[in-house]
């Protein structure tokens, strides 16, 4: 019976970085057939099937969708392969040809994500036309968005506020990790201390506690303008410990935290006319809590203290990544040993002359 199978990975990896990274897919198509091959054809297709938003409604009601799920189907990749095979054998169920190719995957269209509102899926569809009928067969692919890890790659939000002298430094570093997103944070808030109300006396801001979130923002151009947001990380931290009058002096204080997701899709935006566009970013959101101290710089007695007066906060861009193993990156620039083909020296010795 004539049949064609389609051998292809399971899944292939998308670099942030474009084609500098990035590698060809290789598959290969098995073609049982009696009959003249016409045409071999070969296409990569994304389907994308929206949820629809749910109703705002009290807490205690549920709330119940606005309708089935919207589907959109496109083809990324389309292309006429060769009909010449790489090798033919006679086998119990007819002639086999054998046909390798390889597919440069774009780098600017989204991942393969699976969430309770939306879903990208992607699949390699190879048809076989001959003389009498068209063969088809059908791979699900997974693609997955790399990012080659910068260990410069620091995010820096620097913020000052109205009627008060403090300013803020927000900083965020981000962590390898193989099973989840981890960031490492600091707030540093400067010219915390002022003089107090008597001429001994000494003010200072106290912190008390430090709370952070991480929102994930799926925004989606359909003629409804979508847009989902969804929490997908938050922490709380208490700040309290006791102060020396050393401790009163200095003007600067460091809060550290630190910031793990489990699960986030990765930041992602680019224009496609074809299919409803995507964009996907992340936020943080910072806030602390201060309180107020004043003591006596001579006694080094506590004078007065005022919990929970101030709050400082931001919302500062939080770019999320799946970050290559270092093993994969290895393999990406690993160098060539390859070297030409040595020439033979060879002595020519000069003609004779005779007179």
């Amino acid at each position: 019976m004539d049949r064609v199978t389609l051998i292809s990975p399971p899944s292939h990896p998308i670099y942030e970085d474009g084609d500098s990274c990035s590698h060809p897919l290789s598959a290969a198509i098995h073609l049982y057939a009696d009959s003249p091959l016409l045409s071999l054809h070969i296409a990569l297709v994304r389907t994308i099937s929206l949820s629809p938003t749910q109703n705002k409604k009290l807490w205690f009601i549920p709330s119940k969708p606005n309708g089935p799920p919207k589907q959109f189907t496109d083809e990324v990749l389309s292309l006429n392969l060769a009909t010449t095979p790489i090798s033919a054998e006679i086998g119990p169920d007819g002639v086999l040809s054998r046909y390798e190719f390889t597919l440069s995957i774009p780098s600017d269209i989204p991942e393969t994500i699976n969430t309770p509102e939306s879903i990208i899926s992607y699949a390699l569809i190879a048809s076989a036309t001959t003389s009498s009928q068209t063969l088809t067969d059908c791979q699900p692919l997974h693609l997955s968005r790399l990012k080659i890890h910068d260990p410069w790659e620091d995010i820096n939000h620097f913020r000052s506020f109205p009627n008060s002298p403090i300013k803020a430094q927000y900083a965020v570093h981000p962590q390898l990790s193989e099973d989840k997103k981890r960031f490492s944070g600091e707030v540093v808030l400067r010219n915390i201390a002022r003089p107090g109300p008597r001429h001994s006396e000494l003010t200072r801001i106290v912190v008390e506690t430090l709370r952070w979130r991480v929102d994930e923002i799926e925004q989606w151009k359909t003629p409804e303008d979508d847009t989902r947001v969804r929490r997908v990380a938050k922490g709380c931290r208490k700040w309290r410990r006791g102060l020396s009058v050393s401790d009163f002096k200095e003007t600067d204080i460091t809060i550290p935290y630190e910031i793990n997701i489990d699960h986030a899709l990765n930041d992602f935006h680019a224009e496609d006319q074809s299919t409803p566009t995507l964009s996907i970013r992340h936020q943080l959101t910072v806030e602390i809590i201060t309180g107020k101290e004043t003591i006596d710089q001579s006694t080094g007695y506590l004078v007065a203290r005022k919990r929970a007066t101030q709050k400082f906060g931001a919302t500062i861009p939080l770019p999320i990544h799946e970050y290559a193993p270092s093993e994969a990156i290895v393999k990406q620039f690993e160098p060539s040993f390859w070297m030409p083909p040595g020439y033979e020296q060879i002595s020519i010795p000069p003609p004779e002359y005779q007179e």
